[in-house]
């Protein structure tokens, strides 16, 4: 077990959706480093709701007419923002001037430049940020990341990744472009480019992509199924497959040496994740991932130390974004991945 603060640090949830409030909120009953306090909320019955399962007084309930009014309260540490993508960039900056520490849900943003805004944010405020990348604190993909740290059979050379569900009500956020700001890549191929950048310890040089629509009508505003090919300057290499209009096994396989292998099958899950070392299934204990990233979220706030999920670990996944729709955009030609 990771080290208590030396105080539980007050936590607002912006956004009271499906994974604030099914996720998130039942995680925070599971932090011994901070708690939930504030809710930021449009629906009147939402906050009604939550504010009297959680017990939050109409004090800390606020909407986003109001937002910035957080500032007076001292009860609130961390603003964690769960809003749609196009909202990110936008709560989190405010946030960040409120004087308030901000864990942002992935995808950052938009763009880089407003990846880049956030950051400046923070380090103007002088306070964090930092992304929700819930699986870094999964024993499964803790092994990944171990394995691109100290690469114990040799450096990973080849990964495979599939991420897709299918989306069917055409009045579902994710399909509009002006809130989604993409489709299945920016929901869920972010997931494949973190395994791969983990795995492996290294960000990809190069990237080669290409868009299918089987349902043009459905996916007129935002990409529906993707296909990439990340390429690093080591010569590894990862395949994925995002998608919005089927349902895949969710799995994650990554090749050292063209022989040794690592597996983590329903790998992108809220749960379920199974873990294979080289064919054979590793015991995994229960965690409640979201709860572990809240709770190292506090701990870096006193130790200064590094999560893994910061701002810049954010704004390198959107340079990467920007890349693949670049080259998709360009039919399929491979395009050098600008970090600067």
């Amino acid at each position: 077990m990771a080290p208590a603060t030396k105080r539980k640090y007050g936590v607002a949830l912006v956004g009271l959706g499906r994974y604030a409030t099914g996720q998130l909120m039942p995680a925070l009953q599971h932090t011994q480093n901070c708690q939930l306090v504030a809710l930021v909320t449009g629906t009147k019955s939402k906050a009604a709701l939550y504010g009297g399962r959680y017990q939050i007084p109409d004090t800390h309930i606020y909407n986003y007419d109001n937002f910035d009014r957080i500032v007076e309260n001292e009860d609130v540490d961390i603003v964690y923002i769960v809003l749609p993508n196009s909202m990110h960039a936008e709560y989190s900056i405010r946030a960040a001037n409120a004087g308030k520490h901000v864990i942002c849900e992935k995808p950052m943003a938009l763009s880089v430049a407003e990846s880049q805004a956030m950051i400046a944010a923070g380090e103007a405020n002088q306070v964090t940020l930092n992304i929700g990348y819930r699986l870094h604190f999964h024993q499964a993909h803790r092994v990944a990341i171990q394995v691109g740290r100290e690469q114990p059979e040799g450096a990973v050379k080849y990964m495979q990744a599939e991420l897709a569900f299918k989306v069917t009500d055409p009045s579902e956020w994710r399909l509009n472009k002006a809130l989604a700001g993409g489709g299945a890549l920016y929901d869920l191929g972010i997931y494949c480019i973190q395994a791969a950048r983990y795995s492996t310890g290294q960000s990809p040089v190069s990237v080669i992509a290409r868009e299918y629509k089987t349902d043009a009508e459905l996916f007129s505003q935002v990409d529906e199924t993707v296909n990439f090919q990340l390429e690093f300057a080591d010569g590894a290499v990862m395949s994925a497959t995002t998608s919005y209009n089927f349902k895949a096994d969710r799995h994650f396989v990554a090749y050292a040496n063209n022989q040794s292998t690592l597996e983590i099958r329903d790998a992108f899950n809220y749960s379920g994740q199974q873990l294979f070392m080289n064919g054979r299934r590793v015991a995994l204990s229960r965690v409640v991932m979201q709860s572990l990233q809240m709770d190292a979220v506090c701990r870096s706030l006193e130790s200064g130390a590094d999560t893994g999920i910061s701002g810049a670990e954010g704004l390198k996944d959107m340079c990467i974004l920007d890349a693949i729709y670049r080259s998709i955009a360009a039919d399929g030609r491979r395009v050098v991945i600008d970090y600067s």
